[in-house]
């Protein structure tokens, strides 16, 4: 499989097939999404769209699971990124150098 993000949300594709499997679209003021990683320790694909993050279960079709809000404390919100082996997730706001870490086990 490949995950495709987009402004129409995760889009999940079957490489033997080239079919698509899923698409979920992301709630208002989604927009912008650039980043995916996969979270395996609780099966979880994130995607980073400005100062939120958001949660897909792939089992369930990868269906929209939680949304991590990100202050906004000036700046603007950087590129998403996890680190699987912690279950951290990490959103930097340029302008003010600053790192916003995630738990993504309690989502927060």
């Amino acid at each position: 499989m490949i995950f495709v993000a987009s402004e129409l949300g995760l889009s999940v594709i079957d490489l033997t097939s080239y079919q698509l499997i899923a698409q979920t679209p992301v709630p208002a003021g989604g927009r912008f999404i650039h980043q995916i990683g996969y979270n395996p320790s609780n099966n979880t694909v994130y995607t980073g769209a400005d100062f939120k993050v958001f949660g897909f279960d792939p089992d369930n079709n990868y269906q929209l699971s939680t949304t991590i809000d990100v202050p906004q404390t000036g700046g603007t919100g950087g590129r998403f990124t996890l680190n699987p082996l912690t279950s951290r997730g990490y959103v930097p706001i340029s302008f003010v150098e600053n790192v916003y870490t995630l738990d993504l086990i309690t989502n927060t």
